[in-house]
């Protein structure tokens, strides 16, 4: 995609990049709340009481739900100016493979049972939505 898009609504315009870096640090904001900073953690380290870390702890995930529906987005416009659609979706078929060992290491805890694959990391759901933007360009035009 082109750095050159902007999003117009009522004035205020956002930039491609500007949209993938509030995607990738609300993302970082949900998994680092996920994986390094349990409530436990707000309880026992930062004396706050059950009330207040409950409340952290499900407001930080709340933050991270933004990068999916900005992702997805961009995996629609990615399908729509690819030069080589058949390498877009390999590469996003890759990018979820290789991807589901360290999310599962990080979210799951399943260091030795890996034959529980299970495909959780949302790449598999964005290479769905990118088939089925292919597959709904191939019908349109026959």
């Amino acid at each position: 995609m082109e750095n050159s898009i902007e999003f117009k609504k009522s004035g205020f315009q956002l930039t491609w990049n500007q949209l993938k870096w509030i995607a990738m640090i609300s993302m970082i904001i949900d998994h680092t709340s996920k994986v390094l900073l349990p409530q436990i953690f707000y309880i026992e380290y930062l004396g706050m009481d059950m009330k207040t870390s409950y409340m952290i702890c499900n407001l930080l995930p709340a933050v991270g739900r933004i990068a999916f529906p900005i992702f997805a987005f961009g995996i629609a416009q990615g399908c729509r100016i690819t030069h080589s659609p058949k390498r877009y979706i390999l590469r996003l078929a890759l990018f979820a493979v290789v991807s589901e060992v360290p999310y599962n290491l990080a979210m799951h805890d399943m260091a030795f049972r890996f034959r529980l694959f299970a495909f959780h990391n949302v790449f598999f759901t964005l290479l769905i939505g990118a088939i089925c933007c292919r597959l709904y360009a191939f019908f349109r035009d026959r």
